[in-house]
């Protein structure tokens, strides 16, 4: 079975099977005739046919119409007949056949996609077996050759595709008694399950990579860029040239004579228009006029559109007509030499009114000027693209779902926007489903559904927008190949960068799937997240909100730790900004044994901000000084009762550790902040300051306190007012 996506399903050979028969199945037995997602308006396969296209069941939308056949191998026919009574039981499992030979595999027919993975890994199977000369008969196989060919499959994959390629082998010893040519004598694995075999170890990190942080703010920047900005202008321009032609609103008046003199208005608004320059030859022809003649054909496209290439045609008298009014504007000067028909100033289309933006080198003007057809195809693919990447990304959907959506398909769910889809992992019965979204994502939904002309699906084939005497815009199949979509978005972002002042997007693998996995990272590094994600995932098992697989999805992989702690310090920093005012105006604004670190940190950034000339540009910016006391304040620990500067070698904290485990971290459970070389106290702590001292005070003119309690409550409070008097010298200085 070959399982391609980018040929076409075509008229199979003659297969070198077609002369073995099943001693189980008939030639003519249906293949797809008990399966729940069998349409009866088609007959579908049947056994003996060399293959298997899919067309009877229901396709999901991200799955290729290529990729809904199966195909066996043709190098042996008893291989060949072998996958096919193994395709056949379990997309069959009640068949007689199999109940007789008390072979039970799944209480449902399997997955179509499910049977295309067995038979995939088995077609390797057949192929490693004859280009090592393996016997057809498997029940001639030694353990040894099973192993070997696990072997050489985990030297060109993944443990997760050798586990896959177990369990098809599996399958071959589980269907032994209904295939003709006979199984596997025993498990060559007794015992051990597929993730063994696999050698794929138990869960403990997620599987699926996350994509990068400084992959994944530029590409969701210019998807909403694309959807927020661009989107209007496109789709205008393409409902305006795509409109049909106006009919005739003249009763009286003949059709023709009607929609020419729509023609001549049309002519006379373009001519009106100075910026619009009449094509015209550049050099002499011998055949089509002397340099300086018009070029008739190139100008009605300009005009009217691909499909009134005639609409000067000398034979006409209205050409004739519209010709007089053309020539004495040519003859004016306002033309544009262009001999090649195909020339992009002839072709293309004038964008009045499109989104200015910033380009890299600092200039701002409109991000096209004009474009031609082919260039506003693929600007509508890539706005397709841009709604896929931003919906995907903020809904945690599957591609599955993702591409499952219809139009209508924005409600509500417990108060909150939501969209509605259907579920198709792990559920035959592809239920219908609802995910959160935010407004963000409703605006990507509405942009996809105007993008899209497939009269239920948003995401769809897109043709090319031409003018058309029709309103509708018919699309080929539901669905697009999302990874390919991706990778030519980021490749798009990347080339026109100079144009559309997006930033540039670096290199890197990104695929649907990681999509989910990344947001799940950013959303579960929120409070209370694991609830909320497994339901927002579909993670949600029968007696819970989320199950152990929730809490892989949204651990924080290598991608992201070190952005969490620049976010972390990052935030520190805007903590800090008022306290850098505070220190520019001359106070004292922190008291304790680090103060003074923090003033000399603080001084030295107000140094660099009064040094160097392109930070005093920016000196209203906040920005600015966020970044220079982020790299000032590498380690800084914001606390209720006082801030941590932390610098292991002084920190009292670190004394009740460990020698191997110092210098990593404050233990703020032993944080002395009275006398810790660390420690900061600011004016936002006098209160709590302040309020201690006075129950300290108060408590000890109890007099009936226990020495040893009192000796503690005195110590405390020295300890206290170290911190509070030094609170009101700063206050009266």
């Amino acid at each position: 079975m070959t399982n391609s996506n980018d040929t076409a399903t075509a008229a199979a050979p003659p297969s070198p099977a077609a002369g073995i028969a099943s001693a189980h199945f008939g030639a003519d037995e249906p293949i797809f005739a008990t399966h729940p997602d069998w349409s009866t308006k088609e007959t579908g396969p049947r056994f003996g046919d060399p293959v298997w296209a899919a067309s009877a069941l229901r396709r999901p939308a991200n799955k290729l119409a290529s990729a809904w056949t199966l195909r066996f191998p043709q190098e042996n026919p008893i291989w060949n007949l072998r996958l096919r009574e193994i395709a056949f039981s379990l997309l069959n499992p009640h068949h007689r056949v199999l109940r007789q030979a008390g072979v039970f595999p799944a209480a449902r027919p399997a997955r179509f996609g499910t049977v295309a993975q067995t038979c995939h890994q088995l077609t390797l199977l057949t192929r490693w077996a004859i280009a090592t000369h393996k016997p057809a008969d498997l029940r001639h196989w030694a353990d040894e050759d099973f192993d070997a060919f696990r072997d050489h499959r985990a030297g060109q994959v993944g443990p997760s595709s050798v586990t896959n390629a177990v369990t098809a082998i599996r399958h071959l010893i589980a269907l032994a008694p209904v295939l003709t040519h006979g199984g596997p004598a025993q498990d060559p694995w007794p015992g051990r399950s597929a993730n063994q075999v696999g050698r794929r170890p138990a869960r403990i990190d997620f599987a699926t990579p996350s994509i990068p942080p400084e992959t994944w703010w530029p590409l969701l920047h210019a998807a909403w860029t694309y959807i927020h900005v661009f989107a209007g202008d496109l789709l205008d321009l393409r409902d305006r040239i795509t409109q049909p032609t106006p009919a005739p609103t003249n009763a009286p008046r003949r059709a023709s004579q009607a929609i020419s003199q729509d023609y001549d208005q049309m002519l006379r608004a373009w001519l009106a228009e100075p910026a619009n320059l009449i094509p015209v030859r550049g050099r002499a022809h011998s055949r089509n006029g002397a340099a300086g003649t018009v070029l008739w054909e190139s100008l009605a496209r300009m005009v009217f559109g691909p499909e009134s290439l005639h609409a000067f045609n000398p034979s006409s008298p209205a050409a004739q007509r519209r010709r007089e009014m053309v020539k004495p504007v040519a003859a004016s000067g306002r033309t544009r030499i262009a001999d090649n028909d195909k020339d992009s100033a002839i072709v293309s289309l004038p964008c009045p009114g499109f989104a200015t933006v910033t380009r890299p080198d600092g200039t701002q003007g409109p991000w096209h000027t004009r474009i031609t057809r082919e260039q506003l195809a693929q600007e509508l693919r890539m706005l397709r693209a841009a709604c896929y990447v931003f919906i995907a990304a903020l809904s945690m959907m599957r591609d599955s779902e993702l591409q499952e959506i219809q139009r209508d398909a924005v409600t509500t769910h417990y108060g909150s926007p939501a969209v509605i889809s259907r579920k198709t992992k792990h559920d035959p019965a592809t239920p219908e489903s609802r995910w959160w979204i935010i407004e963000p994502v409703a605006e990507a939904i509405a942009v996809a559904e105007r993008l899209s002309g497939h009269p239920t699906h948003l995401f769809a084939n897109l043709r090319h927008p031409v003018a058309s005497s029709s309103r509708s815009r018919a699309n080929g199949d539901p669905g697009i190949n999302a990874a390919k979509a991706i990778d030519t978005f980021i490749s798009h972002v990347n080339t026109h960068q100079h144009r559309t002042g997006l930033h540039p997007i670096p290199a890197s693998r990104v695929r649907p799937h990681m999509f989910r996995r990344t947001m799940a990272i950013l959303a579960g590094a929120e409070p209370d997240s694991e609830i909320a994600l497994g339901l927002q995932l579909k993670h949600a098992a029968r007696r819970a909100l989320a199950n152990r697989t929730t809490p892989g999805y949204y651990s924080a992989d290598e991608n992201w730790i070190a952005e969490f702690d620049t976010q972390l310090e990052t935030a520190a920093a805007r903590r800090l900004v008022d306290l850098l005012q505070r220190r520019r105006n001359g106070e004292a604004v922190a008291v304790g044994p680090g103060a003074a670190r923090l003033h000399s940190g603080l001084d030295n950034t107000l140094a660099q901000l009064n040094t160097q000339p392109e930070l005093r540009a920016h000196h209203a910016d906040h920005r600015a000084e966020i970044t220079l006391l982020r790299d000032e304040f590498t380690d800084l620990h914001f606390g209720t009762i006082n801030h941590c500067i932390f610098d292991p070698a002084q920190a009292a904290c670190q004394n009740a550790l460990p020698t191997e485990k110092r210098g990593h971290t404050p233990l703020l459970g032993a944080c002395q902040p009275a006398r810790c070389r660390n420690s900061v106290v600011t004016d936002a702590h006098t209160p709590i300051w302040v309020a201690e001292e006075a129950d300290l005070t108060r408590m000890l003119t109890h007099r009936r306190l226990a020495p040893p309690r009192r000796e503690a409550l005195q110590s405390r409070l020295a300890d206290v007012q170290l911190i509070t008097r030094a609170l009101t010298r700063q206050e009266n200085n």
